[in-house]
């Protein structure tokens, strides 16, 4: 709106853009000016956001993050909670799957956690299939006794 206004007061007002006779009050040329202000002002408004979005979850360290997926209310089972999910965590080689992992348990979409993680749908899809596909393999002791 600012954008807008701004826009209407230099061109309409100022600059004599706006004619009485050319058959558009001036609250409809005030409206449209709004109208066309809109798209250029929310294109750079969603670029920021996203870009100060992929950043902050750039910058977040995995305690953080293990932090945002715990959900249980007693305090005894979060710390239980997020032992067993750092040990999990731990286990998983790749930094960008174990985010990954962590914010799709915080409820992100793949395509959520692609915008924050600075990559692709596809992989990040990729990437959480993989794990799924590893993690689901019988883990065998080496003695051929599984």
């Amino acid at each position: 709106m600012v954008k807008a206004i701004d826009e209407f007061r230099r061109k309409a007002l100022l600059g004599g853009e706006w004619d009485p006779a050319g058959g558009a009050s001036l609250k409809s040329y005030f409206t449209t000016a709004c109208v066309y202000a809109f798209p250029n002002v929310y294109r750079k408004w969603s670029t920021d956001f996203n870009r100060r979005r992929r950043e902050s979850a750039r910058s977040m360290d995995l305690e953080g993050l293990v932090g945002t997926a715990t959900t249980t209310p007693n305090p005894a089972d979060a710390a239980v909670t997020r032992l067993e999910v750092k040990r999990g965590l731990a286990a998983i080689a790749d930094e960008r799957t174990r985010q990954a992992l962590v914010l799709r348990e915080a409820g992100y979409t793949v395509r959520e956690i692609a915008e924050s993680l600075g990559t692709s749908h596809g992989t990040i899809k990729g990437l959480l299939e993989r794990h799924r596909r590893t993690a689901d393999q019988p883990v065998r002791d080496g003695g051929g006794n599984a």
